[in-house]
């Protein structure tokens, strides 16, 4: 069951707050902030052609604008009061998972922001380009930090998911929201405020 609108209208308004005065640190080593790279994603869902298999296409949209959400200091120390003290910060993808979970977003979305670093790990152990696409930083976070490429068996299990070309599809939205050169314009934040809200109340 959701949440009451009111209650999802107060804490969208709260996260809200924290993406933009939270979000001004660098994106990896690219040349735009975490905060515009979350808009740069989001704009990609929403104008894109492709439909989701199992995912509503807001749903997705919603999970791209907050899939980094756990890369943000403010909600990195509320997961480490609240659940996890001795969580990593390069774990930002299971931070963001608890986060969105104790804020009330419905599953789908939670999932889909967790999946979003596994399908980083797929990516690298399935296309040898993959690894040479990303940046320096991203690609070093990937090999010391988040596991490396996937063995064989994580490879099945991940390819078995039903929701499988949806976690991909983020991804490579995801690698792609790394310039502002990806869109034509960029919506403001607050063109997903009812977006936003509806994945917490629907």
């Amino acid at each position: 069951m959701g949440l009451q609108k009111e209650i999802a209208e107060r804490r969208v308004d709260e996260l809200f707050q924290i993406i933009k005065s939270n979000g001004g640190q660098e994106y990896l080593d690219y040349d735009l902030s975490l905060f515009e790279h979350c808009l740069l994603i989001a704009n990609l869902a929403a104008t894109s052609v492709y439909t989701p298999d199992v995912h509503s296409k807001d749903d997705m949209i919603v999970a791209c604008l907050l899939h980094d959400i756990g890369r943000f200091p403010r909600v990195v120390a509320t997961i480490r009061q609240l659940f996890l003290k001795d969580i990593n910060t390069w774990e930002h993808a299971r931070i963001g998972l608890e986060y969105l979970r104790h804020l009330g977003f419905r599953n789908a979305v939670c999932t889909l922001v967790n999946s979003h670093m596994e399908a980083k790990r797929y990516l690298a152990a399935t296309d040898r380009r993959y690894l040479r696409k990303l940046s320096d930083k991203s690609r070093d976070e990937l090999i010391r930090l988040q596991g490396g490429p996937m063995s064989e068996e994580e490879v099945d299990q991940f390819e078995a998911s039903s929701d499988f070309r949806d976690r991909i599809q983020i991804r490579c939205w995801n690698d792609v929201a790394t310039s502002f050169d990806a869109v034509d314009k960029i919506s403001k934040l607050e063109c997903y405020r009812e977006k936003v809200i509806a994945a917490m109340i629907g």
